[in-house]
């Protein structure tokens, strides 16, 4: 996951950069994912998420250069941050579905809830955490309104966990505080913190289509690869 702050004065070329890399990652062998995310917080700053099959996809490319290169020139502040998948850990993240649009598909993104919450939790509890959290996350794809809900673990540091959690609206979002299985991680979880859980909230800029997010419920065998 990389955070890239950018000055006002280079925010616009920074995500036009950043869509580009995306448009040419999603057309290789192995992406998963490639999506572009603009705090509500702070307008200038964005954070890309990679996902690739395996450690060897994704590594170098034009894309890539030409990405660095933009964040170079507008001499953004750039911090990256590996993870692995908490859930889902299925084939979903082998089989992409990055590609099921193409660029002349009109953009029906907007409004959508997207927010990552981090959690910090007491060393010793992270495997209990992650438990969790997986039980939770496959609870909460099955919600109406719900795209995605993922989590992931930091590499670097095992404590630390991203919940991300993309919604239809708001509305959506705050009827899943209301569910039985939220309730039920919540409670399981309150004595396995760290700090404070914190929220951050984002505008999807990539990819534009909400079926690079999510496929129809009808798609059968497809939904296999939802993720």
């Amino acid at each position: 996951m990389t955070r890239i702050a950018l000055d006002a004065s280079s925010a616009r070329a920074g995500a036009a950069a950043a869509v580009d890399a995306g448009a040419a990652a999603i057309e290789l062998p192995g992406c998963v994912r490639f999506d572009v995310l603009r705090s509500l917080e702070d307008e200038n700053t964005l954070v890309i998420a990679e996902i690739w099959a395996d450690a060897s996809s994704g590594r170098d490319g034009a894309w890539r250069e030409a990405l660095d290169a933009a964040t170079t020139a507008a001499s953004a502040r750039v911090e990256r941050t590996r993870y692995v998948a908490v859930e889902p850990t299925d084939a979903s993240w082998v089989d992409t579905h990055a590609r099921r649009w193409t660029a002349s598909d009109a953009s029906d993104v907007g409004g959508e809830s997207v927010t990552h919450v981090r959690c910090d939790v007491a060393r010793g509890d992270e495997d209990a955490f992650a438990l969790e959290c997986a039980k939770n996350a496959r609870a909460s794809v099955r919600e109406d309104g719900n795209l995605r809900f993922d989590a992931f673990r930091s590499v670097e540091d095992g404590t630390k966990f991203i919940l991300s959690e993309v919604y239809e609206t708001p509305d959506a979002a705050a009827d899943h505080k209301n569910t039985e299985h939220y309730r039920a991680w919540r409670d399981a979880v309150a004595g396995m913190m760290a700090t404070p859980r914190s929220a951050e909230r984002y505008a999807i800029v990539f990819p534009p289509v909400r079926s690079a997010w999510k496929f129809d419920p009808g798609c059968e065998d497809e939904c296999e690869t939802v993720w």
